[in-house]
């Protein structure tokens, strides 16, 4: 499966509300406090402040049965994720035994995003060996309110493609029936898709204000690769980027066949 290729766009009225890049490994059992510490020194240089520090008890999946030996086994194990932030708090490092992680909260573009992940790789790449990368995922999340680009009036099968709209979608399900919104108390569309190069967890959603007078519509889309990752990828900048600007491509493609040029104009690409 692929997406239709769009030529790449900046929007003034940048929808982005959250782009996270993760890599998970192999646990590494020889990460200790030290490491930890210089771990924390180096971001710092980097412009991060340590924002804190999360436990994390992770236990038995359910219908797991570990065998008695007549010693009781460890059933639960406590994994420690460190974050470091700017102070703007528009980027956080989230660093465990497990995991790597970049989010921002306000996304300007992929020439800013990729050279910042490519550096915390190599920041922790320089204190810890990792091996055998599990997964390396890129998610966009998008919240389009329509009030502020002036789409108040509109219905969301105005600025959103079927597809993501499933039971809402007009004649889904009755003939010439347009649902109306109202009507509507949740909505949730969830799908795992293989595409070509990369698979995508694809979540579509109705959003309501804390105060319930308004709408907000979410596209999430989490693209990845789990398999057939190379062992050194944390430590080859040339394979990483390739594999990240695979991914980067396939969001850009997803969001715009997602929305109607209606939409697309209000965002006001440049």
């Amino acid at each position: 499966m692929r997406i239709e290729a769009f030529q790449r766009v900046v929007y003034e009225h940048n929808p982005l509300a959250e782009v996270v890049c993760q890599v998970a490994f192999e646990r590494l059992e020889s990460l200790d406090e030290r490491v930890s510490a210089a771990m924390r020194a180096a971001f710092a240089d980097l412009g991060y402040s340590e924002a804190e520090q999360v436990g994390v008890t992770v236990g038995l999946p359910p219908g797991i049965v570990v065998a008695s030996s007549g010693a009781q086994p460890q059933m639960t194990q406590h994994l420690r994720v460190d974050h470091f932030g700017t102070p703007d708090g528009v980027w956080k490092v989230s660093f465990s035994a497990d995991f790597l992680a970049l989010t921002c909260l306000k996304y300007s573009g992929w020439k800013e995003f990729l050279p910042r992940m490519l550096c915390a790789v190599q920041t922790v790449v320089g204190f810890c060996v990792i091996d055998s990368p599990k997964r390396l995922g890129l998610r966009y999340r998008d919240v389009v309110e329509r009030e502020p680009l002036g789409l108040g009036g509109s219905s969301w099968h105005e600025l959103i493609e079927p597809f993501l709209l499933g039971p809402m979608a007009p004649n889904a399900l009755a003939s010439g029936q347009i649902p109306s919104e109202d009507e509507v108390e949740s909505f949730v569309s969830q799908s795992v898709l293989k595409l070509d190069n990369s698979m995508v967890f694809l979540q579509s959603s109705l959003l309501r204000s804390l105060e319930g007078s308004r709408r907000a519509f979410m596209i999430d889309a989490d693209f990845y690769n789990d398999s057939g990752l190379e062992a050194d990828l944390l430590g080859n900048d040339a394979s990483l980027e390739l594999r990240l600007n695979t991914l980067h491509e396939n969001a850009g493609a997803l969001f715009r066949r997602g929305i109607t040029d209606t939409l697309h104009n209000a965002l006001r690409p440049r």
